[in-house]
């Protein structure tokens, strides 16, 4: 299955944009709080709330924790140090999601998210955009809203410079 995110350019308040489908029809909407912390929601088309991303801050490296609707820990994105690439570890208590790399080029434009040698999601991001876009291409369908949370995570790492 394929996703596209296209992120608005300019936000003053508030961080609100929609991950589409491959049919072009609006799937998730991603909003963020007006608090000074760092949190995004992802709700459905139907507006309930599905999954929570929270930034941990005085950390070394970059660390996001993800909970679901009814505030469980679902699993937490923790920036690796790399010279050449972009790395990332994703911790879990599901072993469907544990133990997954997230590994991308220098620029931070392309991205696989494999476990062992399996690729599970491919992420490319269009460079001529004004805003964030990303193109999704999701192999395993059965934790498609994890990675996509995942992705959101990445453009917080490595595109959002505030």
């Amino acid at each position: 299955m394929n996703y596209f995110i296209n992120q608005r350019f300019f936000n003053i308040w508030r961080n609100s944009f929609f991950i589409r489908n491959e049919s072009g029809e609006n799937s998730y909407e991603v909003k963020s709080n007006f608090s000074l912390l760092r949190r995004l929601t992802i709700y459905d088309m139907d507006g309930s709330p599905q999954i929570t991303i929270k930034k941990r801050y005085f950390r070394v490296l970059p660390r996001y924790d993800v909970y679901s609707s009814n505030k469980d820990f679902i699993f937490s994105v923790k920036s690796k140090f790399s010279i050449l690439t972009k790395k990332c570890k994703i911790k879990s208590k599901d072993d469907n999601l544990n133990n997954i790399i997230i590994e991308g080029n220098i620029l931070a434009w392309n991205f696989k998210i494999k476990q062992g040698d399996d690729v599970l999601v491919e992420i490319s991001k269009k460079i001529l955009k004004i805003a964030d876009s990303y193109c999704i291409s999701i192999n395993d369908e059965s934790n498609s809203l994890s990675y996509l949370a995942m992705i959101i995570i990445l453009d917080l790492l490595f595109h959002k410079k505030r």
